[in-house]
């Protein structure tokens, strides 16, 4: 059974990524599954489908990107996955803004021409993903209003493409008090902490 976390970045990917490191299951390398970005923007599947098959449990790029749930629940039946949330699409641009100034913008907003240099991947790879993933502009990468719309609409359509299998789509959020409870139940797994651990902050 694989299981993949399809929740956007910044929604505590990383947290469940060690927690089920914790619970003794094989991860997908994340660097090696970003370089897949650039085939998501291409429209080609495969080599993310290919990649899936390396371990038991994926998150972050390339998996909550559009349509890529649809081609791995397609390929791996009886798999599980995981939409992860915020508390509201305000607190998750919010942490999401934080994140790219600290990583890309040298504590400010980037802009379209550090996206471009930064390297990571490849350089701009970023710039790659932020542009093709939420359609903006040079002038205004990070279009609030076109950024939220991403958050809820993707949200939407993951819940109502599950929506007659409860069973394969776990919706939770890290941030409430009984996420980690919620999360052990699903899985039919033995709670090893009392809560998820909270990691990848950005301050």
């Amino acid at each position: 059974m694989k299981i993949f976390c399809i929740g956007q970045n910044k929604t505590g990917t990383t947290s469940l990524e060690k927690t089920f490191i914790k619970h003794g299951y094989k991860v997908g390398n994340q660097v090696e599954g970003e370089k897949l970005c650039k085939y998501w923007i291409d429209g080609n599947f495969e080599p993310i489908i290919e990649f899936a098959k390396t371990a038991d449990f994926f998150q972050d790029r390339p998996f909550y990107m559009k349509d890529v749930y649809k081609h791995l629940d397609e390929n791996f039946p009886n798999s599980k996955f995981i939409l992860s949330v915020r508390n509201n699409p305000n607190d998750w641009y919010n942490s999401f803004i934080r994140h790219q100034s600290n990583m890309f913008g040298a504590y400010k907003i980037p802009t379209a021409k550090q996206l471009k240099r930064g390297g990571y991947c490849y350089p701009g790879w970023i710039y790659d993903v932020i542009t093709n993933l939420y359609k903006t502009s040079d002038d205004d990468l990070y279009n609030k209003e076109k950024l939220t719309n991403y958050y809820t609409s993707y949200n939407k359509e993951v819940i109502e493409y599950f929506k007659d299998r409860p069973s394969d789509l776990l919706v939770i959020n890290l941030q409430e008090a009984n996420s980690y409870s919620k999360f052990c139940k699903f899985f039919n797994l033995k709670s090893l902490m009392r809560k998820f651990p909270h990691l990848n902050k950005t301050k």
